[in-house]
């Protein structure tokens, strides 16, 4: 009976680890998800001002060159830095997910 219960409590505590393991890569995880959410946003913003940039010269000042515009080029690279964080933020989490993945399977 003695080995019963030193076994259930083994168990319990290896269950507990694991339970505490994916709650934590959730977590994180989550936190990622959130941040590419507003990354996304924010690219989607900039897209809209973009936009709204090029319509104006179009429209209003009747140019359709916008390589020498600064705010044309200062949109352009915020977008490529927010696609590139993107790629980061889903990198991590693939990464997250491997890891735990691989501990979970020495287990």
């Amino acid at each position: 009976m003695e080995n019963f219960w030193s076994d259930f409590r083994k168990n319990l505590r290896a269950g507990v680890r694991t339970v505490y393991k994916k709650a934590e890569e959730l977590t994180r995880v989550g936190r990622l998800k959130l941040e590419i959410v507003a990354v996304k946003r924010d690219i989607e913003k900039a897209f809209i001002e973009l936009g709204g940039r090029l319509y104006h010269q179009i429209d209003q000042e009747r140019k359709y060159d916008t390589k020498d515009d600064p705010e044309v080029a200062a949109l352009v690279t915020k977008i490529r830095n927010k696609e590139d964080r993107l790629e980061e933020l889903e990198k991590n989490i693939s990464d997250i997910q491997d890891i735990t993945s691989t501990d979970n399977s020495a287990d």
